[in-house]
């Protein structure tokens, strides 16, 4: 097993250490957790249906990665001194473009992540410095801080797994209203039987 994959293993595999998610703990989901939710069977895009969609990422909001600097609309940062590591995970509402139109990912507040770990080689020090001074850590620790970062870019292909919420949009005004006139509006989002699970397509 090579070193990056080990990495990869070892970042998302964690359970029952907490992932600090804005001044929140949860538990982060592990890896294996979030490939399983991932191999869900075919769509079947009613209210309610628990499904995984495949398609390209389009940002309607963007985050920016504190380390890397990149455009995302979620971001996860595993930080490890020494012994001791903790993590920040951001999301903003994106919308996935898929076989089926858009469909709406909602934010949630852990989504499980099976996406490739990036190692952050001699990040910026001020970056870092800010970055770990914000998480509550010292300044003097940048020189032995290790940073691993998962994003999700614009242009991304990637797989949801989540469920269906349906929702109706009225015609613009000045249309006389009809129910077929309305606009069909699909959204995944997670819950606590069916967290968020975000992966390769």
């Amino acid at each position: 097993m090579g070193l990056e994959l080990l990495i990869f293993v070892a970042v998302l595999s964690a359970i029952g250490v907490g992932a600090t998610v804005g001044n929140k703990l949860s538990k982060p989901t592990s890896h294996l957790v979030a490939r399983r939710r991932l191999r869900a069977g075919p769509p079947e895009l009613v209210d309610g249906a628990v499904v995984t969609l495949v398609g390209t990422v389009r940002a309607k909001d963007l985050l920016t990665a504190p380390l890397s600097q990149r455009p995302c609309v979620v971001l996860h940062v595993k930080t490890f001194i020494g012994p001791i590591w903790f993590t920040r995970f951001a999301m903003t509402e994106f919308v996935l473009e898929t076989e089926h139109g858009e469909v709406i990912i909602e934010h949630f507040p852990n989504a499980g992540l099976a996406l490739p770990v990036r190692r952050i080689h001699n990040p910026s020090f001020e970056r870092a410095e800010h970055y770990l001074v914000g998480a509550g850590r010292s300044a003097w620790e940048v020189g032995r801080a290790v940073f691993d970062e998962i994003v999700v870019e614009p242009g991304m292909k990637i797989s949801v797994y989540g469920v269906v919420r349906v929702d109706f949009a009225p015609p613009s005004m000045g249309v006389e209203l009809g129910f077929r006139d309305t606009t069909r509006v699909l959204r995944l989002v997670g819950s606590t039987a069916h967290p968020l699970a975000i992966g390769t397509a």
